[in-house]
């Protein structure tokens, strides 16, 4: 028998896991000086963000972003729903 709101909870689980992971893997390669991984997990990091926060909005505060991070990933979430409202001609 599925459970929507279980199989919502351990989606989030696995994208908060995965979100840790890719912050503290950031986290080393900034100590290291290793800013092409630091730009390249960054934006691994905002895309997990974003399937987080579509799936539970309520959940910014455990992300730690910062305001300038949240920002991008809420306006290209409502950027993403407007288009999904456009007809094929507007779009």
């Amino acid at each position: 028998m599925n459970n929507p709101e279980v199989e919502k909870r351990v989606a989030l689980e696995e994208l908060m896991m995965g979100y840790r992971e890719v912050r503290t893997a950031m986290e080393t390669a900034k100590r290291q000086d290793d800013w092409g991984s630091v730009a390249e997990l960054g934006g691994e990091a905002l895309t997990l963000a974003r399937q987080i926060l579509e799936l539970e909005p309520g959940s910014a505060n455990l992300l730690h972003l910062s305001p300038e991070e949240l920002d991008v990933i809420m306006a290209d979430i409502a950027d993403t729903e407007n288009r999904k409202n456009l007809t094929p001609k507007e779009n």
